[in-house]
């Protein structure tokens, strides 16, 4: 993605550009404004002292009426700025999220997967906060330096030695302004780090989901003393830079001080030297201190555009994030065959193969059964399936076509997966089957009938809201389910979306052998002739199976049916009988 396109959030939208100028004119305009009322109130203030009897009412009413402006304007303009950041946060808050999750969608699987991608998306919440409070810095750093400008420029019939004076003091403040700022930005860079941590720790002894563990290990003395050694550590942290802060902002503050009373000692020798008018010297001391003010205030945010910039190295290094390139692709109706040809596979930033010159086929109607120990490379293979990552070497064809030749929305519409770690999502008990074919029609009877078949009782009739209850306590009238309940659910996700390959990641790993033995009966039933993938570790299960891939060292080590492995009383032989006891115990 070229850099251009990086630019989206201060040029995508015509809106959002053309308030951010609005503003900006704004507060040019107000700015300058504020200067002229410093003119205004000298020649209201000179009227009224030295017109005597004889005064010019129309004159000094004009000029209290431009004063009045001069107070009037800023607040109303004040006024529409609010609600102009109102429409500028609604504007990114809403075409920054949609472009986030645009690109997230499009970013390629072991890129997203990684964790410093993860870290990077993470940094890019409240991001149109970030860019609002830019714009708002920038356009007060204008108001800023036009008002300073403005009364430097009244000061030129003053001596030049006075003019100076104030310029040092009016910048030795803004350096102190700008030093403090810095180290609180700092300090709250250290001070988030060391409050993630207590947060976590927090969570686990407040969250509903560690209430069981927190009951059952009794380690909420543990945490609370971890919590409490976190939770002091940020503190100290926060009383050490709150210190710091508090000498730099006594050290301005005196400064500030000092500028003023030498701004009155200053302007009192060419007001007593006739030099000035006492006009001239009421309107500048007051709006010398206006703008000391203003100009650190402004300069005090200065730190804040750091954050800005590596917002935007951020957004943009997002932005760059590889992605899958959509092409046309050849068109599968269904999965016939699926072949595995020498091939080899390590995961990003790591040489060590997780595959080594794997071959093996899958045929269409045939139940498949991938066994082996954790970490030989069994999820592994459905990744590369999937196409969420590619071999190093070697080929996979489906169909005897190249994976990388389908393109991915083809693959998604004929393989369909349950992961171990399957999604539990807050919706309803309607929706968390539907979206496993979201193109696919059903009634809320078939959806029951099928849950029914998955779980061998009705539990939605146990529910408040039937089929329609939202699986979350988070939600009023919705209801939680327990592990088991929720696994037949993502099941019956699985057996609804009915694709040609379907694919069985560790299926019944929290359920107990009668269940899953209830399951896999479930399964011959209602997916005979199917083409199905079984990933696992539990071995009772394989029987069933018309032919048994054992996974060891990265290669297929072992294949053919449970009779024929048991036969060879080799690696399968010796998995299935470390598990047996647990089987023929159950009477399974």
């Amino acid at each position: 993605m070229n850099r251009r396109k990086t630019g989206y959030f201060l040029s995508h939208n015509l809106y959002i550009k053309l308030i951010f100028l609005l503003k900006l004119v704004l507060s040019l305009l107000v700015s300058i404004l504020v200067v002229a009322g410093i003119t205004y109130k000298k020649v209201f203030i000179d009227a009224v002292i030295n017109s005597g009897s004889e005064r010019n009412m129309e004159l000094i009413f004009f000029y209290l009426f431009l004063i009045a402006l001069v107070y009037l304007i800023p607040g109303m303009v004040n006024f529409i700025s609010f609600w102009m950041d109102k429409i500028m946060k609604k504007l990114l808050s809403c075409e920054l999220s949609k472009c986030i999750l645009d690109k997230t969608i499009k970013i390629k699987y072991p890129v997203l997967e990684d964790q410093k991608t993860q870290d990077l998306i993470s940094r890019l919440d409240g991001s149109h906060e970030k860019i609002i409070s830019t714009m708002n810095i920038i356009t007060s750093l204008v108001f800023s330096a036009v008002q300073f400008f403005g009364v430097i420029y009244m000061l030129k019939q003053v001596n030049l030695f006075i003019m100076l004076s104030i310029v040092v003091f009016i910048f030795l403040g803004v350096f102190l302004n700008i030093k403090s700022g810095k180290a609180l930005y700092g300090f709250w860079q250290k001070y988030i780090k060391n409050a993630r941590r207590y947060n976590y720790l927090s969570e686990i002894l407040t969250e509903r989901s560690y209430v069981l563990d927190k009951s059952i290990f009794g380690y909420t003395e543990y945490i609370n003393v971890e919590y409490n050694k976190e939770f002091y550590k940020a503190q100290k942290e926060n009383k050490k830079a709150g210190l710091k802060r508090f000498k730099m902002q006594s050290l301005f503050e005196t400064t500030g001080i000092i500028y003023m009373v030498g701004c009155f000692i200053l302007l009192a020798f060419p007001l007593i030297g006739n030099t000035i008018s006492l006009g001239y010297y009421v309107a500048v001391t007051q709006a010398l201190g206006t703008v000391f003010a203003s100009v650190n205030s402004g300069f005090e945010k200065i730190p804040e555009l750091t954050g800005y910039r590596k917002f935007r190295r951020d957004f943009i290094e997002f932005m760059e994030l590889a992605e899958y390139e959509e092409n046309e692709g050849k068109e599968i109706s269904e999965v016939e065959m699926v072949e595995f040809k020498n091939v080899s596979f390590h995961y990003p930033g790591s040489k060590e193969l997780i595959l080594d010159s794997c071959s093996f086929k899958i045929e269409k109607g045939r139940h498949y059964a991938v066994v082996g120990e954790n970490g030989a490379g069994k999820s592994t293979i459905i990744k590369l399936l999937l196409g969420l990552y590619e071999p190093v070497e070697g080929q996979i064809l489906i169909n005897g076509v190249p994976i990388k030749s389908i393109s991915s929305k083809e693959l998604s519409k004929n393989i369909s997966v349950l992961f171990q770690d399957f999604g539990r999502f807050p919706l309803t008990v309607k929706e968390n089957i539907l979206i496993g074919n979201l193109s696919k029609k059903s009634d809320d009877n078939h959806i029951s009938q099928l849950l029914n078949e998955v779980n061998g009782e009705d539990i939605p009739s146990k529910l408040s809201g039937g089929i329609n209850t939202t699986l979350s306590k988070k939600f009023s009238g919705g209801s939680d389910l327990s592990g088991g309940e929720w696994q037949k659910v993502a099941i019956g996700r699985l057996l609804f979306a009915d694709k040609t390959l379907k694919i069985f990641d560790e299926p019944t790993a929290s359920l107990d052998p009668i269940a899953e033995s209830e399951i896999y009966e479930m399964y011959n039933r209602k997916l005979k002739g199917k083409t199905v993938i079984f990933i696992t570790h539990r071995l009772g299960s394989t029987k069933s199976s018309d032919e048994i891939l054992l996974v060891k060292n990265g290669k297929i080590f072992e294949k053919g049916s449970h009779e024929s492995l048991m036969k060879l009383n080799r690696e399968y032989y010796k998995l299935y009988d470390s598990q047996r006891s647990l089987y023929e115990k159950q009477k399974i």
